[in-house]
């Protein structure tokens, strides 16, 4: 997995070039390992265009259940 700073060099080098096939033959030749491919290059630039940042928050675990849902379960399992 790429640090932050290799994803911003990477989309730094795709805006420059607009390749990302140019990217990961830079990204191979700087850092000397695997590049990363070619669907998440353009992920990180979409979202840096989106969001100002390369990286993506990923919410783990099961989503909040508010109290409402909650009292309303809570009522029709005691009917």
């Amino acid at each position: 997995m790429a640090s932050v700073q290799e994803k911003a060099q990477c989309v730094e080098w795709f805006i420059e070039t607009r390749s990302d096939i140019q990217v990961q033959r830079r990204f191979r030749t700087r850092y000397r390992k695997h590049p990363p491919s070619r669907p998440s290059i353009r992920k990180w630039y979409n979202n840096l265009m989106q969001t100002g940042g390369v990286d993506v928050k990923h919410h783990t675990g099961r989503p909040r259940t508010s109290e409402e849902d909650t009292e309303r379960i809570r009522l029709s399992f005691q009917r």
